[in-house]
């Protein structure tokens, strides 16, 4: 029913039957409505990646060639190896730490590494920050895929429960039963539907947390450079 109901009703625009599809909207129930606009959200989205709900393209994981001009990490793979190079590339990966603040430890780490070995150490250091940055953007984009297979899930619930209401709406007329049952599948309905709409307005604040978290990293990877001799 509900499929049924956004494609007759069309997306608002211009064009000769724009009025007539605003009516059309206009005279969806309130919960209806506000469903259809939620299943049209998607289409802001990668279509060739249904898991995805948000504007930019998914890219798994960050590569120092996307981010670093610096000297090649190949050989600084054991950054995990030094407690206070650890601890440094939690702290600049830290979306709750102030960059500045992320900045002045960097820049107190880089003064108190001997000169002869000050370009390795910041390298390991860098190298610590993708790895960290990648196992931590990893797990927030899983959250959001996982997180849009449900929402697709409960907008085909909510398409059965609309198209049981359907049902009950015909047969209302002449049975009290279904009168009764309707009423409190209505209210199902719109309490479900609310609940959607809720869940689905935070896909666009949780589709900014990989894009903060490539532009903390830029932007670290460039201080971290500046800080490299030569």
């Amino acid at each position: 029913m509900l499929r049924f109901m956004c494609k007759k009703a069309g997306a608002p625009g211009g064009g000769p039957d724009a009025g007539g599809r605003a009516a059309a909207l206009l005279a969806q129930p309130l919960a209806a409505l506000a469903l259809c606009l939620a299943l049209a959200a998607p289409a802001l989205a990668d279509r060739n990646d249904p898991d995805w709900p948000c504007p930019q393209h998914r890219v798994p994981q960050l590569s120092a060639t996307q981010i670093w001009d610096g000297p090649s990490i190949d050989g600084a793979n054991d950054w995990d190896k030094d407690a206070a190079t650890v601890r440094l590339a939690g702290l600049l990966a830290s979306r709750r730490i102030p960059q500045a603040e992320a900045i002045d430890a960097l820049k107190a780490f880089a003064a108190a590494q001997p000169e002869a070995t000050r370009s390795a150490a910041l390298t390991r250091v860098f190298a610590g920050l993708l790895s960290t940055v990648n196992q931590e953007r990893s797990v927030v984009m899983n959250g959001i895929v996982r997180f849009e297979q449900r929402q697709r899930a409960r907008a085909k619930e909510l398409e059965r429960e609309g198209a049981r209401i359907a049902e009950l709406k015909a047969t209302a007329v002449s049975d009290d039963k279904a009168k009764a049952e309707l009423a409190s599948a209505q209210e199902l309905f719109d309490w479900n539907v609310r609940v959607f709409q809720e869940r689905q307005a935070n896909t666009p604040i949780a589709c900014e947390i990989p894009v903060l978290m490539e532009t903390r990293i830029f932007e670290l990877a460039r201080e971290i450079r500046a800080l490299i001799p030569g």
